[in-house]
């Protein structure tokens, strides 16, 4: 029998002592620096770690791994006498909170701790989960979402899998909901774009030179920067509506009649025209003909007559043609009330830019000496519709209020202004006018004196507009740059002094070596400041729950959603809880969804403000620094979650935990916190699982594979180096036998030009150190000269940097040459292939290294990975350890020809 005398800390165990014997051994090891501690101490040391102490005593934590080992060991008999007095888990486990449905393997977690039972002994909710959990986030009705292959969405029209456009490539809807009828807020930028959305609802807002980071919504004031992504070019298939396929004929009909066609209720439409643009008629006419005709099989009885004025008119004649132009509603009314129709959004990209050019034919105007365009509209709705069309197709516009006379009456209409580099951005557009199409064609765009690329206008281009005098004022104020004063109307593109020139190509050099320029050039956005946000009383909104990532992009705008472990919460009974965090961005993302979900009982501690509630997210320093004056109302608190509990392994978060010595309920989570199992992390393990437990769930990459999130990933092992050369140390050894191997390179370009001729283009190859990049690249460019190589590595400037990362992604660079730096934090949806050519011990890199390529995207069904076996004294023993680790996560591993 063994006896367990229970508290939150601490465990006493006696009974059988050969048992326990048994125990005391299995747990001990040495100490990974005992060879060096041993020579600081002046008492004798074996070098071993004990956690179980000679007395009997064992930290709670490890309880669930002792009771295992003693269970099979043949031990059946427990004599339990627990002192914690702990919280108590629901009968029936809630699977939806704040109206989001919980995933399956969510719902496991929160199981994993409530029926965590160890050998069927006793209750000890208390673990490690090594997974992430969700929830989303809320924007207004009739926000616009970019979605692969369907073009731009309503929100409220988005399906569960669909892939929408998030910060770093396209991911899965994996669940959407109607939030309900709730206060929102409505912010607009200087250009006019704008959102509206819930009060907590989280955007991207820029701060100063260090870069981008997330705001509240309800946090958000004028005159802050935030990015708008540019240039998503989504669309869908032809579209058909009552019967009729949406050509970019059609379209181009139903832009014509947006811009200056008159449509009644009933279907009964006219448009007028001058002589000089005759043509647009006789296109009109002959589209509907050759329409009605197919459905009908009669003409339309469509005619142009000529009025009193000199003008030409198109009348509709058959109540049948009437029947189909009634069916479009966003036509139909006063110039108040028109909008571009819903299925333009979702159609090809030809399509859509059709229906553009149809509109400005018949409604814009392009002014070349003036190197701007415009088009007008009194209905403000059909002004937003268009800027976000545009945005889509990477085509800037700045919208405005332009006052109009007419018969001495003098009134407001809605103005888009494209210029600078959208105007170039504006010739795809097929035009039909004779004089539009002359001048679209001989738009010129100034060139910069001294760079000779293009200039433009719009802020985070060259050169920056308010931004940068903004900033440079701030600079200059403090003494860091000696430049004269910048004018804000130096932003123009004409008219630049030799002075001026100098003064911004100064100022440019500094500002493109900025993490916010950086962030800004790989994200493709670009920022523009708010100078109107309105409190909206309530409104309709929809979530949408994004797997694996943590935005989707909504009317341009980033908005944000996290996965949250607020299912714990809910399904304890009478739970107060404490997250704690070591991020500032996590917190944010924290504050924000518990405020939505519980909005009157939760609370945060950052810094100053505090604010106390039944679950509560703490930032680690706040509450180490305010652990004696707030002792007492901790001890309310029953139950706490760490966040990245491996990255709280400090002796900040120790101090934390030995004053929270009374809270029984405890969860780590984290995605990797048991990966580095070496003998040097043995301590650092130990440490987290005393106070948290053993982990209770894992999901891992395969397991992402099977649910649907990640593409499945294929891994080859082929000999690397087969003439070992030690050397004196790791440094050494990679450079002779890896980088300068000759053997090892060409297989390198054999193996390479095997892939390229099975498809599996993109390619990254991932080396360790810069040299061993340059050889590769002009190796692979020397081997592939028909293909694009990249080339990125820790001496890339930003800038060039930032291009060849955003050619990658979109598929304009078939192989990209990239060092460790592209390890984290960047997603490439569309390749097909990554190699390993790094080597290195550390588990979690070489799966960090395939995360690149996992993304799921229709071109591919599966991602190649190839990694090699080295020799030599470190090269083997890193081998081994990056095949152990793909193997713990149960990835397909093949051989390859030359280890079979």
């Amino acid at each position: 029998m063994i006896k367990l005398e229970i508290n939150i800390n601490k465990t006493k165990l006696s009974g059988d002592a050969e048992l326990l014997g048994e125990l005391f051994h299995h747990l001990s090891f040495k100490h990974p620096n005992a060879f060096f501690i041993q020579k600081t101490l002046k008492r004798q040391w074996d070098g071993m770690v004990n956690p179980l102490t000679p007395s009997g005593t064992l930290d709670t934590g490890l309880l669930d791994g002792a009771i295992e080992f003693l269970v099979d060991a043949g031990e059946t008999e427990f004599l339990v006498k627990d002192h914690r007095v702990l919280p108590q888990f629901k009968e029936e486990t809630e699977t939806t909170i704040g109206g989001m449905t919980l995933r399956d393997y969510q719902v496991e977690a929160i199981e994993s701790v409530k029926f965590n039972k160890p050998g069927g002994v006793l209750y000890n909710p208390r673990g490690i989960l090594q997974l992430s959990m969700n929830a989303g986030k809320c924007s207004c009705r009739g926000t616009l979402v970019p979605i692969e292959n369907k073009g731009l969405v309503k929100i409220e029209e988005v399906l569960e899998n669909d892939q929408v456009l998030t910060e770093f490539g396209y991911n899965k809807v994996t669940a959407t909901e109607l939030t309900g009828y709730i206060k929102t807020i409505y912010i607009e930028t200087r250009r006019g774009y704008r959102l509206e959305g819930g009060y907590d609802n989280h955007k991207i807002k820029q701060e100063g030179l260090r870069g981008l980071e997330w705001s509240l919504l309800r946090d958000i004031e004028e005159n802050t920067y935030i990015p708008i992504s540019i240039g998503a070019r989504v669309h869908g298939s032809l579209q058909t509506h009552q019967g009729v396929v949406i050509t970019p004929d059609v379209s181009y009909t139903l832009g014509a009649l947006t811009g200056d066609g008159s449509v009644s209720e009933d279907g009964i439409f006219s448009i007028t025209s001058e002589l000089k643009n005759i043509i647009i008629l006789e296109h009109i006419k002959d589209v509907m003909e050759s329409l009605f005709q197919s459905l009908h099989s009669y003409s339309t009885g469509l005619k142009i007559n000529l009025k009193s004025d000199g003008n030409y008119n198109l009348q509709v004649g058959r109540q049948s043609s009437k029947k189909w132009i009634a069916s479009i509603p966003e036509l139909q009314g006063g110039s108040h009330n028109k909008r571009i129709p819903n299925f333009i959004f979702k159609s090809p990209i030809s399509v859509q830019l059709a229906y553009l050019a149809g509109y400005w034919d018949t409604d814009g105007s392009i002014d070349s000496s003036r190197n701007k365009a415009s088009i007008t509209s009194v209905s403000l709705s059909l002004m937003q519709d268009t800027q976000d069309l545009l945005l889509n197709l990477g085509i800037f516009s700045k919208r405005g209020i332009r006052k109009t006379k007419w018969q001495k009456r003098v009134s407001t209409t809605n103005r888009l202004t494209l210029s600078g580099e959208s105007l170039e951005a504006l010739k795809e557009l097929p035009l039909k006018t004779f004089k539009k199409a002359v001048l679209n064609n001989k738009v010129i765009i100034h060139k910069h004196p001294i760079q000779g690329r293009y200039i433009k206008e719009d802020p985070m281009k060259f050169p920056f507009e308010n931004l940068i005098e903004e900033l440079f004022l701030k600079a200059k104020k403090l003494g860091i740059h000696k430049i004269q004063h910048m004018n804000s109307k130096a932003n123009r593109c004409r008219g630049y002094s030799r002075f001026k020139v100098t003064e911004l190509l100064t100022l440019w050099k500094v500002l493109e070596e900025t993490p916010l320029y950086q962030q800004i050039a790989y994200l493709n956005t670009f920022v523009y400041d708010i100078v109107a946000i309105k409190r909206i009383s309530y409104n309709t909104t929809y979530d949408l729950e994004v797997a694996n990532s943590h935005s989707y992009i909504s009317n341009g705008l980033i908005s944000h959603n996290s996965l949250i472990a607020m299912g714990l919460h809910v399904n304890i009974i009478g739970a107060k809880t404490l997250i704690l965090l070591n991020s500032a961005v996590l917190y944010d993302q924290f504050v924000q969804d518990l405020s939505e979900v519980f909005p009157d009982t939760y609370g945060y501690m950052r810094g100053k403000k505090v604010q106390w509630g039944d679950i509560m997210v703490c930032m680690i320093p706040s509450l180490k620094n305010r652990l004696d004056e707030y002792s007492h109302k901790l001890l309310e608190y029953n139950f706490m979650v760490v966040d990245e509990c491996d990255l709280a392994a400090n002796k900040t978060a120790d101090i934390i935990y030995k004053k929270l010595y009374h809270i029984g309920v405890r969860i780590g989570m984290t995605g990797t916190a048991f990966i580095r199992d070496l003998v040097k992390d043995r301590m650092r393990n130990l440490g987290m699982r005393k106070y948290f437990g053993e982990a209770l769930m894992e999901v891992s990459m395969k397991d992402l594979e099977d649910q649907g999130i990640s593409t499945p990933v294929m891994i080859s092992i082929y000999k690397g180096n087969t003439k070992n050369i030690d050397g004196p140390s790791f440094i050494e050894e990679f450079k002779q036998n890896i980088t300068a191997n000759y053997e090892r390179n060409n297989k390198l370009l054999r193996i390479l030009s095997r892939q390229v001729r099975l498809g599996h283009v993109p390619i990254l190859i991932v080396n360790r150190y810069v040299e061993q990049c340059e050889l590769v690249y002009d190796l692979v460019s020397e081997r592939f000269p028909n293909l694009e190589i990249g080339i990125i590595h820790t001496n890339t400037p930003p800038k060039e940097k930032a291009k060849v990362i955003k050619d990658f992604k979109r598929g304009t660079v078939d192989i990209l040459v990239a060092n460790l730096l592209i390890k984290r934090g960047m997603n490439f949806p569309l390749i097909r292939l990554v190699v390993n050519n790094s080597g290195g011990e550390h588990p979690s890199t070489p799966l960090q290294i395939i995360g690149r390529g996992v993304r799921k995207h229709e071109s591919k069904k599966v991602v190649h990975y190839i990694d090699f076996w080295d020799l030599g004294k470190y090269l083997k023993r890193h081998s081994k350890r990056r095949l152990l680790a793909y193997k713990k996560q149960k990835l397909t591993i093949i051989k390859g020809a030359d280890l079979k």
